[in-house]
């Protein structure tokens, strides 16, 4: 074989055989791990290197791993549609699609204004809000929300549950208002009482009222249907605790804990709204135009009258100074003749120039005046008495809501209480019944020591050791009463001292 081998290669030209050498150095040269393999095997070895799961954690090769939202950018949310629903003053409603843009740039509202009412926001769900602006209420309210405007209302969500009851509220309100609201009254005669037709309320502060009792109606339903399950769990746990009841205890603290924040903001938020007394006057969005353009128009004619006026006394300086340099010459003029007619006639011109002022000032041009002054004061008396009366029936309204929100916080907070109350005394119970089961188990522990003792020395008996007392009657039943004595006593001993020392 070797020979045929040296004659296979004798055969091969040396061309060839120059070029089989190097391709096989070349192989073995790839068959030699470089330096960096050599190290990253060792490391591997070691479970000190895993080089596939750091590229995963650092590096991401693949671009369908990156997370990014579909079909949503930043140039959709300003093109965004709702629904909303178009109510007027006369019941009357319309389903219309609004865009975002369009809803703001009508209503004059800002974004941030917007979001308070957003139903894609989730915060505004939980979040009771209003926001007065100039021509327009923005409220959220018990998942009511609504653009408000003088004459009509903006619904978002119509075919949720709380605008549906808001719808039925509203309307039958409205309809109700075609009709005259007979009042009492007590005439001026007889004082007796005959029927006067009541003013209704603006349309804006109906829709808010009608929003506030869908908010507090909705609380008072969760109260209610709070109340009974804590009756329930009352009735159940003091003489049953079973898994079951304590977990149907903790999800009532955790719904009145809920119940509570949500009286607790609606509150707080109406007891901020009602400190700031401009803005409660300016709810009123149907006669907050007509007396603000009746306010400047009596300032402009205030303004006018003054004006007027000024320029009426430079024109009475004016003649009085021209009245003075005439009697001056002609005083001058009478100056060498006799004394007594000149004072005469000085004092006669003197009395017209008071007769002429007193004269211009009884002028109807005076009396006109002083008659537009009186009734500008009258119409400022009656727009401020008027602008009273609305802030009163505007508090009046919170108030009451104020009042039905803090009703329900503090009887979420009394059964919050409770409830807290019966967990504390469940605790108290359970560590109770823990109690009995330690002493038990150590009572239980004592017996077993004593027992384990007279154990012992019958294992030492019963060993294959030679003793006296195997052949004695006597002895096996002396034993056994000694070591029934011994173990009776250790028992005595050992819980005689765990009472002593107060362990059972």
């Amino acid at each position: 074989m070797p020979a045929e081998g040296a004659r296979e290669e004798a055969s091969v030209p040396s061309s060839q055989r120059a070029a089989l050498d190097s391709r096989q150095n070349v192989q073995d040269t790839d068959t030699i791990p470089a330096p960096a393999d050599l190290f990253q095997s060792a490391l591997s070895a070691l479970d000190l290197y895993h080089p596939a799961a750091s590229v995963k954690s650092e590096v991401i090769d693949d671009p369908d791993d990156i997370a990014v939202q579909q079909g949503q950018t930043a140039a959709t949310v300003g093109r965004a549609i709702y629904e909303m629903l178009r109510l007027n003053t006369a019941g009357k409603t319309r389903r219309i699609y609004v865009k975002r843009r369009d809803l703001l740039r009508a209503n004059g509202l800002q974004p941030r204004d917007l979001r308070r009412i957003d139903p894609s926001q989730g915060v505004t769900k939980t979040s009771p809000n209003i926001t007065i602006k100039e021509h327009v209420l923005v409220i959220n309210l018990g998942g009511v929300r609504a653009v408000i405007h003088a004459d009509k209302c903006l619904l978002f969500e119509p075919s949720s549950a709380s605008s549906r009851k808001f719808l039925d509220i509203l309307c039958d309100r409205l309809r109700q208002e075609g009709a005259p609201r007979p009042g009492h009254g007590l005439s001026s005669d007889d004082d007796i009482p005959f029927p006067t037709e009541e003013k209704p309320p603006p349309f804006e502060l109906e829709v808010l009222e009608a929003a506030l009792m869908v908010a507090t109606g909705r609380l008072d339903a969760e109260l209610a249907a709070v109340s009974r399950r804590v009756s329930g769990v009352l009735l159940n746990l003091p003489r049953d605790i079973t898994p079951v009841n304590l977990e149907e205890l903790r999800r009532v603290k955790q719904c009145l804990v809920e119940l509570e924040s949500k009286a607790d903001n609606l509150r707080d938020m109406l007891e901020e709204l009602m400190d700031d007394e401009d803005e409660v006057r300016d709810m009123n969005l149907s006669s907050r135009p007509s007396r603000e353009e009746r306010r400047r128009v009596r300032e402009r004619e205030k303004i006018e009258r003054g004006m007027e006026r000024e320029r009426e006394r430079e024109r009475d300086i004016m003649r009085s100074s021209g009245m003075t340099s005439m009697d001056n010459g002609y005083s001058e003029e009478q100056h060498d003749g006799i004394g007594s007619p000149s004072t005469d006639y000085s004092s006669s011109s003197s009395s017209r120039s008071g007769k002429s002022r007193s004269l211009e000032s009884r002028s109807p041009d005076g009396e006109h005046e002083y008659e537009a002054e009186a009734e500008a004061a009258l119409e400022e008396m009656d727009d401020a008495e008027m602008e009273e009366r609305e802030l009163e029936e505007t508090e009046d309204l919170l108030e009451y809501y104020l009042q039905r929100a803090a009703n329900t916080q503090s009887e979420a907070e009394r059964l919050l209480a409770g409830a807290r109350d019966l967990e504390e005394s469940i605790g108290v119970s359970l560590s109770a019944r823990r109690f009995e089961v330690n002493r038990l188990e150590l009572t239980l522990s004592i017996g077993s020591f004593s027992a384990a003792l007279g154990a012992m020395v019958a294992g030492i008996f019963g060993m294959n050791l030679k003793s006296t007392l195997e052949d004695s009657i006597i002895g096996f039943w002396g034993t056994t009463a000694g070591i029934v004595l011994c173990c009776f006593w250790v028992f005595y001993a050992l819980y005689s001292y765990t009472r002593r020392r107060r362990i059972l």
